[in-house]
């Protein structure tokens, strides 16, 4: 009888380990198996390219797509040909509740943004507007610096910028008379 019961507990335990390792594979394949959002995040102008009038003040858009990770700061570093168009000023988007605003500056051919927050933005929206006139005909681009200088950063630490779009923004500013 004791040899009985040994036997019949020794299978259940045996029966007990081999479905919990059949349910483990099961999960297992449902989570290789499901697709995950997109965690690209990425920055980029708008207009994506434009046909500028010489001399009048025209905007572009920095925009912020946190590839639904929240983010809890940026920094968006561009350049620019100081002999083509002249930056009047750079605007804070409003995406951040209770937004710092650590730099704000236009120095040496570059563009500095740097926002952040202890409340976490997600989503897509207008990160900065920068207003510029063309003070040359041609073509000129403003370019995002690739990371360490452009970054966006996620709750918790670490930069997530997977990618800075329409890093060659062209602007053909039309001759003057």
């Amino acid at each position: 009888m004791k040899l009985e019961r040994k036997f019949i507990l020794g299978l259940a335990v045996y029966i007990l380990v081999l479905c919990g390792l059949i349910v483990t594979h099961i999960v297992n394949q449902r989570q290789i198996a499901t697709p995950k959002a997109s965690a690209s995040a990425s920055l980029s102008l708008l207009p994506e390219t434009g046909k500028f009038p010489f001399g009048q003040s025209q905007t572009a858009q920095i925009m912020l797509d946190t590839g639904e990770r929240a983010v809890v700061g940026v920094d968006a570093s561009l350049t620019f040909d100081p002999s083509m168009i002249k930056i009047e000023s750079v605007q804070p988007g409003s995406l951040f509740q209770g937004q710092i605003v650590f730099k704000n500056e236009v120095a040496n051919n570059k563009i500095l943004l740097s926002l952040g927050s202890f409340t976490p933005f997600t989503g897509t929206g207008v990160y900065g507007t920068i207003t510029f006139r063309a003070i040359r005909g041609g073509k000129s681009v403003l370019i995002f610096n690739p990371s360490p200088e452009s970054k966006i950063a996620q709750q918790g630490g670490g930069n997530i910028l997977a990618e800075v779009k329409n890093s060659g923004y062209l602007l053909e500013v039309e001759n003057s008379r």
